[in-house]
C-alpha cells in the first residue's frame, strides 16, 4: 500500500539509479506496466513513468542497506543475463 491507498500487487525494478528506467526503455515498453516498486541505490532525478504513462512510486535504499544485502556466496551473474 502507498500513502493509505489500496494495496497493489505487480513486479519491482531494480536498478543503480533512477535513470536506469529509461536508459533500459522501460517507459516505452508495455510489458512493464505491471511495475508498482522502482529500487534504487541513487536518485538522479529522473521519473520512473511506465509506458502506460503512469509514475511509478521510487524508493532509495541507503549505502548501508545495499552492502547488507550483497550476497553471502559467489553468483554466476551470467546465468541471468548480468556482469
Amino acid at each position: 500500500a502507498f500513502d493509505g491507498t489500496e494495496l497493489q500487487t505487480g513486479s519491482v525494478e531494480l536498478h543503480l539509479t533512477t535513470g536506469g528506467w529509461r536508459e533500459h526503455g522501460h517507459h516505452l515498453d508495455s510489458r512493464y506496466n505491471d511495475v508498482v516498486l522502482h529500487v534504487v541505490r541513487a536518485d538522479d532525478g529522473a521519473p520512473s513513468r511506465r509506458q502506460d504513462g503512469r509514475v511509478v512510486p521510487t524508493v532509495v535504499l541507503p549505502m548501508a542497506v545495499v552492502a547488507s544485502l550483497a550476497p553471502r556466496v559467489a553468483v554466476d551473474w551470467s546465468l541471468v543475463g548480468g556482469e
